[in-house]
């Protein structure tokens, strides 16, 4: 039987980089999350809020969940992630927090947008072709001018 202080759970997520979402909106039932960092954003800074005398311990993992890239030791504060934890633009985030007879993981799926200039220094990226900013694009049917915004449209099948 597990205790109710001993029931673990984030009681809330501060995010202290401005511009940097999660989806859905905290709420502490929820297990599994989206993350959107914008493209510029280089270090995120958050602040997990548990339950006295819970421990909570951080990992960071590839996309397809197959290698550990990080196991941190436990936080006491805050949590920051940098340009360096994202294999190209993708971290999974699994926050384990541990009360007295149970434990329970919260995973962000952390998505890191990559601005036009950042994009261009990619070894494998194309620099006079559309490309999308990350993963594949549909078949392109072609461009279409609006002079009324004087910017060129593409359209997908």
């Amino acid at each position: 039987m597990v205790s109710e202080s001993g029931v673990p759970f984030l009681t809330d997520l501060k995010i202290l980089t401005p511009c940097v979402t999660i989806t859905p909106v905290f709420d502490p039932s929820v297990n599994t999350y989206g993350m959107d960092i914008p493209a510029g954003i280089d270090t995120v800074t958050l602040q997990p809020v548990k339950r006295d005398g819970q421990r909570l311990f951080v990992t960071l993992k590839s996309r397809g969940y197959t290698t550990v890239t990080k196991a941190v030791a436990e936080v006491t504060d805050t949590i920051m992630l940098t340009a360096s934890d994202f294999e190209d633009n993708y971290v999974n985030m699994d926050l384990t927090i541990c009360g007295d007879d149970a434990e329970r993981t919260v995973t962000f799926r952390v998505n890191k947008w990559f601005s036009a200039a950042e994009m261009s220094k990619q070894s494998c990226r194309t620099q006079f072709h559309v490309t999308p900013q990350i993963n594949f694009m549909n078949d392109p049917n072609g461009l279409v001018y609006d002079p009324t915004d004087g910017y060129w449209h593409m359209f997908y099948q």
